[in-house]
């Protein structure tokens, strides 16, 4: 028995939206805030079209701006940020 294959409809995106942290800083705040004193460095934030920046930094250390951080533990942060940012759907 010859069977049709059934008609399958391609996937579609149905809605996109965009979720940032509530972190934001200017180009000059982040270099304070990392307390970058390298000119080539600074040359590429300074002269920026970019308004402000949403960011996801721990929190200043008493040491320095903020703590180091592995790859593991810089994912973990990065993936409970996502869990907190609210992002209403329409």
């Amino acid at each position: 028995m010859d069977r049709e294959a059934p008609v399958l409809t391609p996937p579609r995106l149905l809605s996109l939206d965009t979720a940032n942290p509530k972190r934001t800083c200017t180009q000059q705040e982040l270099l304070e805030l990392l307390q970058c004193s390298e000119p080539k460095i600074r040359r590429l934030f300074e002269p920026s079209h970019i308004a402000k920046r949403h960011l996801v930094l721990p929190d200043p250390g008493p040491d320095g701006p903020s703590p180091d951080e592995d790859g593991e533990g810089l994912l973990d942060k990065h993936l409970e940020a996502c869990e907190r940012i609210d992002s209403p759907v329409a």
